[in-house]
């Protein structure tokens, strides 16, 4: 109240409290918010804990759910954290991160994995990077998020490391059985090789 006041002002709304005598509404602490069932707070015990999976910034009248790729574990806290790299949190409101998939990597806040880029692979699930995939060896291709290298089948063949697809083998050549580098000439003497 004002002073020389005749009338006492009401206590600000939210997440503030008044005690006897007060001159100014007191916010909650951070990590804290208003008591659901209490329509008047006169002390800062009156204030409650927030839950775990959110939080609560200073005078908060409700809690917060964390965003997806935040989480909390405990109560009381004034701000979620990042998931760290290798893990992420599609969800609201979490109290933990998973582990990164197969086939993908996970930077450091990640609401999704992202699949590992094609030409290369990963069956690991704490990976933190795309540079952590690892490169398709040759002989085999590694689409677009791969767990595991896939053999070039007969007909095909990838010479180099890093290859996303398998390249057929040109006519006149062929490739008899998977995994191949190279095609070879075709057979003299009444065989013909197509594409």
């Amino acid at each position: 109240a004002a002073p020389n006041g005749t009338v006492c002002d009401p206590c600000q709304e939210g997440g503030y409290y008044c005690p006897r005598g007060a001159s100014a509404s007191l916010p909650c602490a951070a990590g804290t918010r208003r008591a659901d069932a209490l329509a008047v707070m006169t002390s800062a015990s009156d204030c409650v804990e927030c839950a775990a999976g959110g939080f609560c910034s200073v005078g908060s009248a409700n809690a917060t759910v964390c965003s997806p790729g935040t989480y909390n574990e405990l109560e009381g806290q004034a701000a979620c954290l990042k998931c760290a790299a290798g893990t992420f949190q599609d969800e609201s409101g979490a109290t933990a991160c998973k582990a990164c998939e197969h086939g993908s990597f996970c930077k450091a806040g990640a609401s999704a994995p992202q699949p590992c880029p094609a030409g290369t692979y990963s069956n690991a699930t704490d990976l933190a990077a795309a540079a952590e995939c690892l490169e398709c060896p040759p002989g085999s291709s590694c689409a677009t998020g791969s767990v595991a290298p896939a053999a070039c089948s007969p007909g095909s063949v990838a010479p180099a490391f890093g290859s996303a697809e398998c390249g057929l083998c040109a006519g006149g050549t062929y490739r008899a059985a998977p995994n191949g580098t190279v095609c070879d000439p075709c057979q003299e003497g009444g065989y013909y090789c197509p594409r």
